[in-house]
């Protein structure tokens, strides 16, 4: 009997899955007994739903069933896919059905992108793959390798050194998709030029509370004022990610308790180097927004800063949650932007 495994994916996330099972075929071409990959929007000969057979819906259910491994990939775009979730939780539901029979289904989150704590919660109990390690990539393919090896008639070394060449190939891959798709901004500004974060939606910019720079002091938009305590300094921590300093750079943008989770509030801290105090400045290339609106995104959770519509305090929200709450204007005096 043949290995059976899934891939559940968003749309954006095709070419993710086509890496996957081009990493997956080459690894284990020679092998006595080959893992058969499926999922939706494989256009290959003989991949994906027959167009002129059972509906793209019960295709689905159908191959979950049917799977000894489903892998669901996550990436910062998946997260706010409602289509994806149903997926999730079709694959959960198949998993859980078929454990109490002789077959057991393995659920295995694919990370491309995101961090464990952005994991949504019906597959948290899961244990993930990090797409982007490829020691960790080498692990998950030896425990498909030992899988498909215990259903075969003879079994078949692991081809160490293929899959660890393959490997690296795939992390580079994803990471160049992850990269095109999403343009991290490198700024040049003047020596000491401070930053104002206008909130799109409200037209107000982002300050701590009060005014006050201090340890705990939580975020909201005000009307401007021009006043220091308005003002942003951004620090490179590496390409395209940056702290964000209060004016008197005491002080940085940080997540109340580092939160993983939405809707977490957001405060001054001393800098700790903690990558929940690290953001990145985005805009996407089929955005129609201008080069100096972005939004501001957290480097562990990968949510982004929004001004809450009841309050006007700042929190994390999942992009897509909301639509100009999370768009930020870039107000400087002496700034450029570069790719």
């Amino acid at each position: 009997m043949s290995l059976n495994v899934f891939i559940s994916h968003s749309h954006d996330d095709k070419a993710i899955a086509d890496s996957l099972k081009h990493l997956v075929a080459d690894v284990f071409a020679a092998a006595a007994q080959r893992p058969r990959l499926q999922y939706s929007s494989d256009d290959s000969l003989g991949g994906g739903p027959d167009p002129l057979g059972a509906g793209w819906l019960d295709w689905i259910l159908d191959q979950v069933r049917k799977a000894n491994v489903c892998v669901v990939i996550l990436t910062p775009d998946s997260l706010t896919s409602s289509w994806l979730m149903w997926e999730a939780g079709a694959v959960i539901g198949a998993a859980l059905t078929e454990s109490s029979s002789a077959r057991s289904a393995t659920v295995v989150p694919l990370l491309c992108g995101i961090g464990t704590e952005a994991i949504p919660a019906p597959l948290r109990s899961r244990r993930a793959v990090d797409g982007t390690s490829p020691r960790v990539m080498m692990q998950f393919l030896h425990n498909l390798h030992a899988t498909a090896n215990s259903k075969a008639e003879t079994s078949t070394e692991f081809p160490s050194q293929l899959a660890e060449q393959r490997c690296r190939q795939f992390v580079h891959e994803i990471e160049k998709l992850l990269e095109d798709r999403i343009h991290p901004m490198q700024l040049v500004l003047a020596e000491g030029s401070p930053i104002y974060f206008v909130n799109s939606e409200f037209r107000l910019p982002m300050q701590p509370q009060e005014g006050l720079i201090r340890n705990s002091e939580r975020l909201v938009c005000e009307r401007f004022s021009g006043e220091p305590h308005q003002a942003w300094r951004l620090q490179a921590i590496r390409r395209g990610v940056f702290s964000i300093l209060s004016h008197d750079r005491s002080r940085c943008i940080s997540v109340q308790d580092d939160s993983p989770r939405p809707n977490a509030p957001l405060m001054l801290w001393e800098y700790e180097a903690d990558e929940s105090q690290h953001w990145r400045l985005e805009v996407f290339q089929e955005s129609q927004l201008t080069p100096d609106m972005v939004r501001i995104v957290n480097c562990a959770s990968t949510f982004c800063i929004a001004a809450w519509p009841s309050s006007k305090d700042v929190r994390l929200i999942r992009p897509g949650d909301h639509s100009n709450e999370y768009w930020w204007v870039l107000v400087a005096p002496k700034i450029k932007t570069k790719e």
